[in-house]
């Protein structure tokens, strides 16, 4: 059996349900988990052994987050905060766009990428779709395909637009190592630990939250280097976690279209 490095994951937005997950599938597998939670009460949400980091994201600075990212030393930051629809259009751009954009300066600020040999990526939850509608139609979309994207953009227009201006301005950063999962439709049912990552076939799959949570555990474990500026859709599939991971690294292949 391959042996699993310990790793030190900072976690932003810990008390999401996928957050939630991830969280336990890391501890299960032997790793340290900080996880940033809003409210003090969530803290008890959390599964044993998480480091909770209560601190609210919109009202954090820049220069606070890096201080937190030097503090703790990750070798991972997982970015899956989400407004999760409350608070209005308002408060989902504060969140998914110009929070995420916070933690992306807060990192360049902290040095990790350029201090330490230690940090390997960060790791950003988008969403499937996530592109420039006006200017983008992606060749490898069926009918089916354009009618979920249109779909989510009714039902989700500003968590959409909010996800993809954080990817566009993410897209630019060179200073340090990231990859983007994006989700199509999550599902509470149990996970079933076959995916597809990047395999270009359908963004109209749904995918079960666990394996969206497996999948981020996976990205995490990549040797330092690995998978390095890549944004892949992620739906519901044919191979195992391990494997799809294995195979979007393999093809360098990223579905990110501006």
């Amino acid at each position: 059996m391959t042996s699993i490095t310990p790793l030190r994951l900072f976690i932003i937005g810990g008390h999401g349900r996928v957050a939630l997950r991830v969280t336990s599938q890391a501890l299960a597998r032997g790793h340290t988990v900080f996880s940033q939670i809003r409210q003090k009460e969530h803290a008890s949400d959390l599964p044993a052994k998480t480091t909770p980091i209560h601190v609210s994201l919109e009202d954090a600075s820049v220069s606070s987050l890096a201080h937190l990212f030097k503090q703790h030393d990750p070798h991972v930051i997982l970015f899956l905060a989400g407004a999760g629809g409350k608070g209005g259009p308002e408060r989902t751009k504060a969140v998914d766009e110009l929070g995420a954009i916070k933690v992306f300066d807060a990192i360049e600020k902290s040095g990790l990428a350029e201090r330490t040999d230690t940090f390997r990526r960060l790791l950003l939850c988008s969403a499937v779709d996530s592109r420039d509608i006006e200017n983008t139609k992606p060749d490898w979309y069926g009918a089916e395909d354009f009618e979920t994207s249109q779909r989510m953009r009714k039902v989700l227009g500003p968590y959409m637009e909010a996800k993809h201006k954080a990817d566009a301005n993410l897209a630019q950063r060179k200073t340090f190592p990231w990859f983007v999962l994006r989700p199509s439709t999550l599902a509470d049912e149990a996970g079933t630990d076959k995916v597809s990552l990047g395999e270009r076939k359908t963004i109209s799959r749904p995918v079960p939250r666990d394996d969206v949570a497996a999948t981020f555990v996976a990205l995490a474990e990549l040797p330092r280097g690995e998978g390095d500026g890549l944004m892949n859709d992620l739906t519901a599939g044919d191979v195992s976690v391990a494997e799809a991971v294995e195979g979007a690294v393999r093809r360098k292949r990223t579905d990110w279209l501006g």
